[in-house]
């Protein structure tokens, strides 16, 4: 039975009475008392425990009499009744209370404390504990959520025209130009360096250079400016926006001597003939775009979820996202910023403490979420489906085609994120499906 005041809620069965008390940031607090009748069910048990486990000459195991049991090995009994007494009672209490400790990835309890116990078999035993329990997620409404108006899917043949051409430069030959100027239309390689920095030695390092194509859809407007001109060793210092100031100097003007278009040229790509090659670069584009589509659509998802599906969240779980998601950031910082010291990179982290603070939150709502509806709607991830995702997580982080991430570093902390995006990937086609089925 149960009943239920301002303050607290109460359970009650046979043998023990709960006292709960639930507080924010799913935090449960059980006072617990333990009738004399079940704290004896409970010493007799220790005793038989500790005589199964003992020797004492002149008895088989588990045959000695209670009073010699207790005689000599009071202090086992004593423990071994306090353990049996106090965990079946934790037990009772919880599942009186529907109320269970929220665990991690590994199944260890998030946040659980034991505040007293008193021990008796002539009075009511008691015990104070304090946990984490899981969040109560509300009741998923799809008709609460909308699709955004999104473009219609169409690639433009400069588009295409754009990345062929890509292609076709990546099999140039190059050529430097002498005693020119630079024009529209040119390439360069330029180094960069702090404007307030001595640095010649590390300008003549040809891995320190860059190389750009000078178009005014290449570039920013700014710095296509300050390009259009100027000649080999000109040097000049830009601001872009509220950027620190870089200091370029151009160390070659080129052109690219493009390969002929012909179908041994589409060899190089793995494509059979020319035509293959243009249409693949076309439908390449229509992927790409439907991609980005959909992870419009996704982002507006996930941001409907989080705010009109508001819940109490564990703290220790959201502590722990946090972390994850400040030492991944320091960890692209080491590649972003390799001439920084681990200090500077560190200041860098803290200035986002608010954006990492949020991102956190949302995090840690949108897990309990995404399972909640997964379990729903029986949606589970293949070992073939993580594992293919796993290889395509490591070849975008090594390539740089995607964020950098440490495989060295705790793999089981990759491996859950990886299947928690996994199952978001599938709830969010599946919350897709049903709103466009209403629609």
């Amino acid at each position: 039975m149960s009943t239920t005041t301002q303050q607290e809620t109460e359970f009650s069965n046979n043998n023990i009475k709960v006292k709960v008390k639930q507080q924010p940031g799913c935090q449960i607090h059980l006072d617990i008392s333990i009738s004399p009748a079940a704290s004896k069910v409970a010493y007799a048990k220790a005793i038989k425990e500790v005589s199964k486990e003992i020797s004492i000459p002149g008895f088989r195991r588990g045959k000695a009499p209670v009073s010699t049991v207790l005689q000599k090995f009071s202090p086992q009994v004593k423990k071994e009744w306090e353990n049996i007494l106090f965990n079946t009672a934790i037990t009772e209490a919880m599942g009186l209370a529907n109320l269970y400790p929220a665990t991690d990835s590994n199944q260890r309890h998030l946040d659980f404390k034991i505040h007293s116990t008193f021990a008796s078999k002539d009075e009511e035993s008691t015990m104070k504990i304090e946990y984490e329990t899981y969040p109560s997620v509300p009741e998923i409404d799809f008709s609460k959520l909308t699709l955004p108006e999104t473009e219609d899917i169409a690639v433009d043949k400069e588009k295409s025209h754009e990345r062929f051409q890509d292609l076709l430069i990546s099999k140039a030959e190059w050529e430097v130009l002498e005693n020119k100027k630079i024009e529209d239309g040119d390439f360069v390689d330029v180094t960069f360096s702090n404007p307030d920095e001595e640095s010649a030695e590390s300008s003549e390092d040809d891995s320190k250079k860059t190389r750009y194509w000078v178009r005014k859809d290449k570039l920013p407007t700014g710095y296509y400016n300050e390009l259009i001109g100027r000649s080999v060793n000109d040097s000049f210092t830009f601001q872009d926006d509220e950027k620190e100031p870089v200091s370029s100097t151009i160390k070659a003007i080129l052109k690219a001597n493009l390969p002929e278009e012909n179908d041994e040229f589409a060899q190089n790509f793995g494509a059979p003939d020319l035509a293959t090659l243009k249409s693949r670069i076309t439908q390449a584009l229509e992927m790409e775009a439907k991609g980005a589509q959909l992870e419009i659509v996704n982002n507006d998802l996930i941001k409907q979820l989080i705010e009109k599906f508001p819940m109490d969240l564990p703290v220790s779980m959201i502590s722990k996202h946090r972390k994850t998601i400040a030492k991944r950031i320091l960890s692209n910082l080491v590649k972003m910023m390799p001439d920084s010291s681990n200090e500077e990179r560190q200041t860098a982290v803290s200035q986002l403490n608010n954006v990492i603070d949020e991102r956190a939150l949302h995090v840690t709502q949108l897990r309990y979420v995404i399972h909640h509806l997964a379990r729903e709607n029986d949606i589970t991830v293949t070992d073939k489906e993580f594992e293919d995702e796993m290889t395509q997580v490591y070849y975008r982080s090594q390539s740089g085609a995607g964020p950098y991430i440490d495989f060295n570093d705790n793999i089981s902390e990759i491996q859950s994120e990886v299947f928690n995006q996994l199952m978001t990937q599938k709830v969010l086609s599946l919350i897709i499906d049903r709103i466009g089925k209403k629609s």
